[in-house]
């Protein structure tokens, strides 16, 4: 607030209500989301093979449990070695897609909850909300085919891709294009969002250790 009354004094020209997109450290830093974020790398344009709407035929704890590296070693076979940017799979590479995007959820949410300093004994639920949330948000999907198209998984709510995040709600914190652009950057910031109300709400409020519950 203090801020916002500064500028308007100092810059009396500048539309004291008036916002853009940009990532706003001071923002960040009083939601307590302090790790540096790493640029999204966007990849526009790439040729991926076509989605023909096969359900996945794997649920969030087969998935979450794939052999890390099992999508690296069956991706070698392929005449290019396919990226998750961008790629949105057929009924055949679905494991080896899955297995990547564990990869990648289990190494966001280690860095994020070291960065944090999330006590041990909540690291493997932090893991496990991580997995499951990206499962019921998106079914670990970042994009899907429009036509010939490959577009963001993008409803009309304004949320996006793998972990569903309000382009609305979240900016200013996080880049808008980057959440839909890049699968990476589009799971930091949902990782850090569930940590923020892991810590924040359901911990303090002793939500994990409801008897019957499922956090």
């Amino acid at each position: 607030m203090r801020n916002a009354a500064w500028r308007v004094l100092v810059e009396p020209s500048r539309d004291p209500i008036a916002y853009n997109l940009n990532v706003d450290t001071a923002l960040r830093n009083l939601l307590g989301f302090t790790m540096p974020l790493t640029a999204p790398s966007l990849a526009p344009g790439i040729k991926q093979s076509r989605f023909r709407g096969v359900p996945f035929p794997l649920d969030v704890e087969r998935a979450s449990l794939l052999p890390s590296r099992l999508g690296a070693v069956a991706m070698a076979a392929e005449p290019t070695v396919r990226k998750l940017n961008g790629w949105v799979p057929d009924a055949k590479e679905l494991e080896a897609y899955l297995a990547e995007v564990r990869s990648m959820l289990t190494e966001m949410s280690d860095k994020v909850a070291a960065k944090s300093k999330l006590a041990e004994e909540y690291k493997p639920l932090y893991r496990q909300i991580v997995f499951a949330a990206g499962w019921q948000e998106s079914c670990w999907r970042q994009y899907i085919r429009k036509g010939k198209e490959v577009t963001p998984l993008a409803p009309a709510t304004g949320d996006v891709g793998l972990m569903q995040v309000n382009r609305n709600t979240w900016r200013g914190v996080y880049d808008v294009k980057g959440l839909g652009g890049d699968i990476a950057y589009n799971g930091n910031a949902g990782g850090e969002i569930l940590l923020y109300y892991l810590t924040r709400y359901a911990i303090r409020k002793n939500e994990d250790k409801q008897p019957d519950g499922n956090l």
